[in-house]
């Protein structure tokens, strides 16, 4: 740029004229000049306010150095920057295990409530039959049978005749008895007859209860045993019999529960049986065992 292409950009520029003083004519460049001497000769107003003088020149110099000249520097951040906003979805990151957390505490809860519905009432069920057929493969000896009540069974030569309905549903339903629907024949012995359950593993269980609902008629045991084994992995082990004596019949009318701790006999080849044994001919004739709802627990069942 010549001499007098400066002293004529000077004086259309007069800012610039404490630059050119400062730095020397020859170091002033056309882009230094441009932005300013544009606007003035714009406007073709020459005449700049002492305030404008100050600040004018700081605003143009920022663009100039630090960026293109359609970045406005002066005006504010906006509320959301590009770091705010990072800023907020590292704390939205942060809020999210919270919400696990506490998705991990309700699946806890879950898992304890499905805990407590899987034990029960009776603990820990290891078997449950409820006879509705034999599907668990007990094993009957003669005269003893898995089968459904009737509504008019006959009438015993003492006590009280089978149960016209189960207990199970308090309907005509299954069971397990000796002679259902019928009495032993009166003037006839018989060994010990069984129905005996199939095995079962409690050799873990921390107690063994033996659970069941009986309607039995049984003459007293001189003449007649009625009673309820459990297998403790050698032998068989008498858990109940009949009484003996004079009068001593039994002769339930209702369905009525008995429970019995077998955990002394705990193995893993557990079994229970109900038997009946009519020892005399002077035995009478009488409607037997009836039992439903057998459950083997680690809680005896309320």
């Amino acid at each position: 740029m010549s001499r007098r292409a400066i002293a004529a950009a000077l004086a259309a520029c007069p800012v610039l004229t404490g630059c050119a003083s400062l730095v020397g004519l020859d170091q002033i460049s056309e882009s230094a000049c441009a932005p300013n001497c544009g606007a003035d000769a714009a406007t073709g107003d020459d005449s700049t306010s002492p305030e404008a003088e100050a600040s004018a020149p700081d605003s143009r110099v920022d663009e100039w150095k630090d960026g293109p000249a359609d970045v406005v520097y002066d005006s504010p951040l906006p509320e959301s920057s590009p770091g705010d906003s990072r800023a907020a979805d590292t704390s939205t990151g942060l809020d999210a295990p919270a919400d696990t957390t506490s998705a991990i505490d309700s699946s806890a809860d879950t898992s304890m409530s499905h805990d407590a519905a899987e034990a029960g009432p009776c603990g820990t069920v290891y078997f449950s039959d409820a006879f509705d057929d034999n599907s668990h493969a007990w094993t009957l000896d003669t005269s003893w049978a898995i089968a459904s009540t009737c509504a008019s069974p006959p009438a015993p030569q003492k006590g009280n005749p089978d149960p016209t309905v189960d207990h199970t549903t308090g309907a005509a339903g299954g069971v397990a008895g000796a002679f259902v629907c019928g009495n032993n024949p009166a003037g006839t012995k018989n060994t010990a007859r069984y129905v005996t359950s199939p095995t079962i593993d409690v050799s873990s269980a921390p107690a063994v209860h033996l659970t069941f609902y009986r309607w039995l008629n049984s003459d007293e045991a001189a003449y007649m045993t009625s009673t309820v084994d459990v297998y403790d992995g050698t032998a068989w082990v008498n858990v109940y019999t009949n009484p003996s004596g004079s009068g001593n019949t039994v002769t339930d009318a209702a369905w009525t529960k008995e429970q019995f701790d077998v955990t002394a006999q705990k193995n893993a080849a557990f079994r229970v049986r109900f038997g009946y044994a009519a020892l005399s001919t002077s035995v009478y004739s009488m409607s037997c065992w009836n039992v439903d709802d057998v459950t083997v627990s680690s809680m005896a069942c309320p």
